[in-house]
């Protein structure tokens, strides 16, 4: 379970201060898909950076079971978000000179450990890439690029798997098909997944919508 409890985030100082997250509490049980929905600008996705140990707050906790992440050390917090957590950006974030193959594992590799080559087979092809993995990602498309992303957040089996965006740069197809490929992983492993998005189509395939507005849920 991951509970969020009076999270606040602002931005600049004094008489330019801007409230980004204004006490935001809410928990997210085990295998369940959520929704972060608002305006552009609402802090979607700033409340996904500092949910993923990416930002920090300026006051609040983010546990995960008993672990509040905002109190551990920056090496600590590096090694929990590895194990445990896996990121989908909007902009993919994969590294141009590496292959797809070798985006996909580098987050197995970080922490010296071998990675899971039956679980990795067994990804890639679901994903519908296993033919993609010796190109790099300016031969691919941006459907393609997206699954090796989620490959890439889902290669160390996380809990969690945190999407900002994922489907912003894509088609209303290929958002359609990228959704559902999260969906079915996530409910064949029972994992859990936050997804910020303004996308209504995207929303229609969570269990609950979080929706922020000035700064509240």
């Amino acid at each position: 379970m991951i509970k969020v409890s009076n999270i606040v985030k602002t931005y600049g100082l004094k008489a330019n201060c801007v409230t980004a997250l204004n006490d935001i509490s809410f928990e997210v049980k085990k295998g369940e898909i959520i929704a972060i929905t608002g305006k552009s600008g609402a802090g979607k996705s700033t409340l996904l950076n500092i949910i993923g140990g990416v930002d920090k707050s300026d006051s609040g906790t983010v546990e995960y079971n008993d672990t509040n992440i905002l109190n551990l050390t920056q090496k600590q917090l590096l090694l929990f978000r590895n194990k445990h957590i896996g990121f989908v950006f909007q902009n993919y974030r994969l590294i141009p000179e590496l292959t797809v193959k070798e985006n996909i594992i580098l987050p197995a590799l970080i922490n010296l450990r071998k990675y899971d080559s039956e679980h990795f087979e067994n990804l890639v092809i679901s994903l519908g890439i296993d033919k993609l993995l010796f190109r790099y990602p300016n031969e691919i498309s941006g459907g393609e690029l997206q699954r090796a992303a989620i490959a890439r957040a889902l290669i160390n089996k996380p809990t969690v798997l945190l999407c900002d965006e994922p489907t912003g740069n894509l088609d209303s197809e290929t958002s359609s098909v990228v959704i559902e490929m999260i969906v079915k992983i996530s409910k064949e492993t029972k994992q859990t997944v936050i997804i910020a998005t303004h996308d209504s189509d995207v929303v229609k395939y969570t269990d609950r919508i979080l929706n922020i507005k000035d700064g509240k849920i």
